[in-house]
């Protein structure tokens, strides 16, 4: 199994062989709709992954509060601070279609995870997305390729975490272990994808 030369860093052309084994093993496994590679129109050679999903928003039920203090349902008392015991009504379930694109970062030297979600009229705005990840780095930019506006993970702790997978299973402390290149774009974003999913929930 071929590893990076720089672990945890990737060059452009050990990015385009960990993302092509990727896509080869998400075509076998998963049940969702698999990975694809997308190639750059004008330069040869950059291209991304990406994937289209269907997200289920996690909504809470909606409190029913009496008018009064008290009210009395099939026999028993209901007090207004005492939410646990109200009756509730769920709120009907929202969903997103998330773009997912991971492309390479030249400056970091690993891959980074681009998204847009949209729901049934409109583009999800940036004050629907909740805080989240590490030092809580989703922000939006220009998409690299595509040149229109898309939210990101910054990568400034990918390498960071990436070190921190294999560092407890060092076999020789003279030679530090490496996640393969045909496993590295599935770890990676095991990471961020557990954190992307926080952020519409």
């Amino acid at each position: 199994m071929a590893l990076p030369d720089h672990y945890p860093f990737l060059t452009r052309n050990e990015f385009d062989i960990a993302a092509k084994l990727f896509i080869e093993q998400s075509k076998r496994s998963s049940d969702e709709e698999p990975w694809t590679w997308v190639e750059h129109e004008k330069v040869k050679g950059f291209g991304y992954i990406c994937r289209k999903s269907l997200v289920k928003r996690i909504t809470p039920v909606n409190f029913v509060i009496p008018e009064n203090d008290f009210t009395q349902i099939d026999d028993e008392i209901f007090e207004e601070e005492d939410l646990n015991s109200l009756p509730t009504v769920p709120v009907s379930d929202e969903y997103f279609t998330v773009d997912y694109h991971i492309i390479y970062s030249t400056s970091y030297k690993v891959p980074v995870l681009y998204f847009n979600a949209y729901n049934s009229v409109h583009p999800l705005k940036h004050n629907d997305i909740k805080t989240a990840g590490f030092n809580g780095a989703i922000s939006q930019q220009d998409h690299p390729t595509l040149l229109i506006p898309f939210y990101y993970l910054h990568p400034c702790e990918t390498a960071t975490l990436m070190t921190s997978i294999v560092s407890n299973s060092k076999i020789d402390n003279d030679k530090p272990q490496a996640i393969p290149l045909e496993g590295y774009i599935r770890s990676w974003l095991s990471l961020f994808m557990a954190v992307l999913l926080r952020a519409y929930h």
